[in-house]
């Protein structure tokens, strides 16, 4: 499977980007069930008008019922970790009759799956009350990947960083049987700029005055040997200390302050062994302003930090008074 590749819609600010969902076959399952039966889906990648097109052929084989079927790939690596705005493509039914023989409405829907429980499907929008057939049809559709369709607390925080695979799903009315074939072309999602790759001016403020010291504790959950939060009791035995452990890459740091004014109200701020992965990007702009507003910052190296993480924001970057390569194996 090929990665993304990345169409720049705009190229002022961070507007969105386009990328490119790949159409070769061999990345592509169909559910149809002839396509089962022969292990493969009968996808084929032709030039169609001039431009690559995806061809799934689809067969309702049930006699009895109308059940969905499901034309399916797995988004390419990295992880798809942005918001998703729009899905884009272009579509041509073949199959008897002026109009696509599904269930309308629903019976052509866009999934994009988020995780083995958790995902969002898009009605593609009925053209004159129906998916014609024998022509190309652009389609554009609005995704909100927050739109109440919430299966567990882990979707609900990663729900809009976790795509991991896209579905076209077919579904045609009982008892009809249909059969066709769904031709695909010009497929991405328009996603919102990283963020993270974004130059930042930091935002200095007045930090409120506090009578003890007040650490905020963030170190890998593994790592028992920092004891930064021992070593603030003893420079001040009533310090306040809040810490909330990195607990890898799938988990974000819970407990992290809620407001840039909360962030603010740290004298210390600690990441011991933290990869920035977990962190939003307007987590790390905060962070940036509490330091220029007079926060301290202590960054311990480890495993998962520095040149061995695996986002580097560019904010973070230019904080911190050292450099480093990213991916640069440790010596």
């Amino acid at each position: 499977m090929t990665g993304w590749l990345m169409l720049v819609l705009a190229a002022v600010g961070a507007e969105p980007e386009r990328l490119v969902v790949p159409l070769e076959p061999a990345s592509w399952s169909n559910s149809t069930p002839a396509a089962l039966r022969g292990g493969r889906a009968p996808a084929a990648l032709a030039e169609d008008d001039g431009q690559p097109a995806l061809h799934a052929p689809f067969g309702f084989g049930d006699p009895k019922l109308s059940e969905p079927l499901f034309i399916s790939t797995k988004l390419p690596a990295p992880p798809l970790r942005r918001a998703v705005r729009q899905i884009r493509f272009r579509y041509r039914f073949d199959a008897p009759g002026p109009t696509a023989p599904l269930l309308t409405p629903g019976g052509f829907r866009v999934r994009l799956r988020t995780g083995p429980t958790s995902f969002t499907d898009h009605d593609v929008p009925l053209v004159e009350g129906g998916w014609p057939t024998g022509r190309w049809v652009e389609a554009v559709l609005e995704a909100d990947l927050f739109a109440g369709r919430i299966t567990n607390i882990y979707s609900r925080l990663f729900e809009d960083q976790h795509v991991q695979e896209l579905t076209f799903r077919l579904d045609d009315v009982d008892h009809q049987n249909a059969a066709g074939t769904l031709h695909l072309a010009d497929l991405s999602l328009v996603v919102e700029a990283d963020g993270s790759e974004q130059p930042y001016t930091p935002v200095t403020s007045p930090r409120p005055a506090a009578a003890r010291l007040r650490l905020l504790n963030i170190v890998h959950g593994a790592d028992g040997w920092y004891d930064f939060d021992l070593a603030a009791r003893r420079l001040d035995p009533a310090a306040e200390v809040l810490s909330s452990p990195f607990r890898g890459l799938h988990f974000p740091i819970w407990d992290f302050p809620a407001s840039r004014a909360e962030l603010l109200s740290y004298d210390l701020i600690v990441l011991g062994d933290v990869d920035p992965w977990v962190l939003t990007d307007t987590q790390v702009r905060w962070l940036v302003d509490a330091v220029h507003s007079g926060a301290g910052l202590l960054v311990g190296g480890g495993h998962h930090s520095l040149g061995l993480a695996k986002k580097h924001p560019r904010a973070l970057l230019d904080l911190l008074p050292v450099t480093y390569q990213p991916g640069a194996p440790v010596v």
